[in-house]
């Protein structure tokens, strides 16, 4: 027994090819992005705000790829949660985000 996750993770479009690779090499990303279980769907978003500098108001935005994936596994002591975690924190300071 043990407890189950709701696993969601943004990455820069930058790195979506890099994550699809782990993930496809660790079986965990749903080919057609349906909701699977026990695998991750994907989908593009853009995160837009506004900027203001000077009175000035810009609109900025960046694409995200996001995945999200329920009922999983996600203990910190497998070796797959090992590897995406650590490519996670590898890109913090780029935009790589889990919740």
């Amino acid at each position: 027994m043990g407890y189950i996750s709701e696993v969601h993770i943004a990455v820069p479009k930058k790195d979506e090819a890099e994550l699809d690779a782990i993930m496809n090499r660790l079986d965990l990303l749903e080919s057609e992005n349906e909701c699977g279980d026990n695998r991750f769907y994907k989908r593009n978003h853009t995160q837009r705000w506004k900027e203001i500098s000077n009175g000035v108001t810009t609109d900025k935005s960046k694409d995200v790829i996001l995945y999200q994936a329920g009922c999983l596994k996600w203990y910190e002591e497998y070796k797959d949660v090992q590897e995406i975690n650590s490519f996670i924190e590898m890109g913090e300071e780029d935009g790589r985000c889990i919740v």
